[in-house]
């Protein structure tokens, strides 16, 4: 009998003792990180949710123990960069998932052609903001500020100067700036 005892004993230990973990809880919230590219822009956001969630902030952010379900990010505007397209993404319990915020510089080009080429006249492009770029003769530049151009040709001893010219630049659109000297004095 005391071994029958003994044995039931070990039995009861033995079975209550294994070495299997416990099971995990299921996952049943989402994770969402805001990434805004590039890093140092502190661009605004706005991330709206199931059940009227919203959130907004500035910047790179991870949100953890969101509901699953679906989610819709729109980006704010940041001068002198293209906004990204508002991103809409359904998330299932478990799901990681990043919203980046990609902005690109915008970018239009001024072509400059003063004529006779041979002259390499010089002219002052002056930007919206006030900023000024001064060169030399026909070329191209490559710009990310939209809004109004004006070119100013400068004097060229015993040649007629082209008047001052303005031109609006819209994104990925090209201007024109066309100065032609005349031998001669006014």
């Amino acid at each position: 009998m005391r071994f029958s005892i003994l044995l039931l004993s070990l039995l009861v230990i033995f079975v209550g003792c294994g070495d299997d973990d416990p099971v995990a809880p299921p996952i049943t919230t989402v994770t969402i990180s805001v990434e805004i590219i590039p890093e140092e822009l502190e661009a605004s956001w706005e991330l709206t949710g199931p059940n009227e969630y919203s959130n907004s902030g500035i910047g790179d952010i991870e949100l953890a123990g969101l509901e699953p379900g679906g989610y819709e990010i729109s980006y704010g505007f940041v001068d002198e960069y293209i906004t990204p397209e508002s991103e809409q993404k359904n998330l299932s319990s478990g799901d990681e998932y990043i919203f980046s915020g990609n902005y690109v510089g915008s970018i239009g080009t001024i072509q400059i052609d003063a004529e006779p080429n041979e002259l390499n006249a010089p002219w002052i492009v002056t930007a919206p903001n006030g900023e000024e770029i001064s060169g030399n003769g026909d070329q191209t530049l490559t710009v990310s500020l939209m809004g109004e151009y004006t070119i100013s040709w400068l004097d060229v001893e015993e040649w007629n100067t082209p008047t001052t010219d303005s031109q609006t630049l819209l994104d990925g659109e090209t201007i024109t700036f066309f100065g032609e000297y005349n031998q001669g004095i006014d």
